[in-house]
């Protein structure tokens, strides 16, 4: 409620934003002001708002909670147990395999004769 309070007092405190002024014909140009000169501004009081706590829930025992229905909890050692090998991966043949070409026959090692095709 006191929050609520402020807040109302400090914007009843804020002034009227002024209206837009309508740009005349010829627009004036003023001087830049001087950048020793501070600006004065009213203190804000910051009001931080605390992030909700996450509600409270019962701790549960998983140990009596597995044998109120039935079941027990087994726990595995890691020194006892095996390591797993990773399997070797094999190439995966996709699409269709590729064509096998005869092989051509040998030559016989004669040496090549250039045939004239055209009639003179």
């Amino acid at each position: 409620m006191a929050e609520a309070a402020l807040r109302e007092e400090q914007l009843a405190q804020r002034p009227a934003p002024a209206p837009a002024p309508v740009p005349a014909a010829e627009e004036k140009f003023e001087a830049p002001r001087a950048a020793d000169t501070p600006r004065e501004e009213a203190p804000r009081a910051e009001v931080r708002a605390e992030p909700p706590s996450p509600p409270q829930q019962p701790k549960i025992d998983p140990r009596e909670a597995l044998a109120d229905s039935g079941l027990v909890m087994v726990e595995t050692d890691r020194a006892k147990a095996k390591p797993v090998q990773p399997e070797p991966e094999t190439a995966e043949q996709r699409g269709r395999p590729r064509r096998e070409r005869p092989k051509p026959p040998p030559q016989d090692g004669s040496d090549l004769v250039q045939i004239e095709t055209t009639r003179k």
